[in-house]
């Protein structure tokens, strides 16, 4: 689940290359170039100079075609983004039914599993002198239909 979370965040973070975000990198890069021509200026390295004019040639010409830029937005990001909802509010309802809140939710909505209605009409079989079934075979039967409680009656 991390490394989802972690490679969704590196997708759209890494898509987003703004003209805002370009005009700023060329500023810093012009400012850094300005700086050094001035110190190789002062140095009287003329190759250097020479380096650092380019430099300052291209930001300019980065500059001028900032404009042109538009800010697109891959067609693939939107249904990665819903995709990714899906699976977060999967894992979440996973994780709130086995954390009992389904039995909560079972019971407000009055639903009643298959297992328990078969496992109620037994008890009440048992229970009824009438009928034949007897107390051993309720037991037996609902043994038989739950692990958990065939586990836990045979530990003890």
């Amino acid at each position: 689940m991390r490394i989802l979370l972690v490679l969704l965040l590196v997708l759209v973070g890494g898509c987003s290359s703004s003209p805002r975000r370009i005009a700023e990198s060329a500023v810093e890069i012009r400012s850094n170039a300005q700086s050094s021509l001035d110190r190789f200026e002062e140095s009287g390295d003329q190759g250097g100079m020479t380096e650092q004019r380019a430099i300052l040639r291209e930001v300019d010409e980065i500059v001028v075609h900032i404009p042109d830029v538009q800010s697109v937005v891959p067609s693939w990001i939107d249904p990665l983004k819903w995709s990714a909802v899906a699976v977060i509010l999967l894992v979440l309802l996973v994780l709130v039914w086995h954390l009992g809140l389904g039995q909560l939710a079972q019971a407000l909505i009055g639903w009643i599993p298959r297992r328990k209605k078969t496992a109620a009409k037994l008890l009440q079989d048992a229970i009824d002198p009438q009928d034949d079934t007897t107390m051993r075979e309720a037991v037996a039967a609902l043994r038989a239909m739950d692990p958990q409680l065939d586990r836990a009656f045979r530990s003890k």
